[in-house]
């Protein structure tokens, strides 16, 4: 991708005031991590049935981190549906021991030292379920994410700019052609059938924009906008700018007037045709 497709998101309308909620919910979520070594992702996983709930910390920040039955587990996963008659402590040691892997990687993501104080009274119905991509097995496991753990989740580095439902959002684009150099005064002046000169100078290159400077300058924009999409704009994939046809002179975010190109004679200019 040609263009930083994380600072795009950052200004993308949607996302530039997206809560960390609304991060946390979309299918492009996604965090890079390691377990055991090994480079994995976490993508937003399903609901967890039948959970080892534990009570945990984060530098002592209480939270509830519940674990699903996976052959990653090997002891656990053989005691998994009869855990319930062992004795509380062996159950404790044998999730202690097989799923450090699994703590270490939160305690990494989170930047937080991560501790366990237990099993926990109840599932809480706020956790938040993950699964981990990129292993030979499934790997499951649903936290509940307290106030200070939210924006490590909630980020909007936490999404995949790739992913096809970011590729495929839209926004509009207006061409843009050029500024103009007159007063209020000039402008005011104007009926249809007169004419400003047309500028030949560098900011008279054609481009697109997302939107138009609010400041003192007269801009020549197109009449209309069209829809891009993310990819369009991150994979220099934008259509060429079209020829200043339907054109509108703008001016601290309002329309002035249409105006149409013409010629004074060998000098390019802008005829006025209706005020606004």
């Amino acid at each position: 991708m040609s263009m930083d497709a994380l600072e795009l998101l950052k200004e993308w309308p949607g996302w530039a005031d997206a809560g960390m909620e609304t991060v946390l919910a979309s299918p492009a979520w996604r965090m890079d991590a390691q377990l055991g070594g090994k480079p994995v992702k976490l993508v937003r996983g399903d609901s967890i049935e039948d959970p080892v709930a534990l009570a945990v910390t984060f530098d002592g920040v209480p939270s509830v981190l519940l674990l699903a039955d996976s052959p990653r587990y090997p002891d656990l996963h053989l005691l998994w549906s009869r855990r319930s008659g062992l004795p509380p402590e062996v159950v404790l040691a044998l999730v202690e021991k097989e799923c450090a892997d699994v703590f270490l990687l939160l305690e990494q993501v989170t930047r937080r030292q991560f501790g366990i104080t237990g099993f926990a009274p109840d599932v809480p119905a706020s956790a938040r379920a993950f699964a981990v991509q990129g292993l030979d097995v499934p790997l499951t496991f649903a936290l509940d994410l307290a106030t200070e753990l939210l924006p490590v989740f909630g980020s909007l580095a936490c999404l995949d700019p790739a992913h096809p439902s970011i590729l495929a959002a839209t926004r509009e684009i207006r061409a843009h052609y050029a500024t103009v150099s007159v007063s209020d005064d000039e402008l005011a002046a104007c009926v249809p059938g007169d004419f400003l000169l047309f500028p030949e100078a560098p900011d008279a290159t054609p481009a697109w924009v997302t939107e138009i400077p609010l400041d003192e300058s007269v801009h020549v924009v197109g009449a209309s906008t069209q829809t891009a999409t993310f990819e369009a704009f991150v994979t220099d994939g934008l259509p060429s700018v079209p020829p200043p046809v339907d054109l509108v002179l703008v001016k601290g975010g309002r329309d002035l007037a249409t105006v149409r190109i013409g010629r004074v004679g060998q000098a390019r200019a802008l005829c006025f045709v209706e005020r606004k």
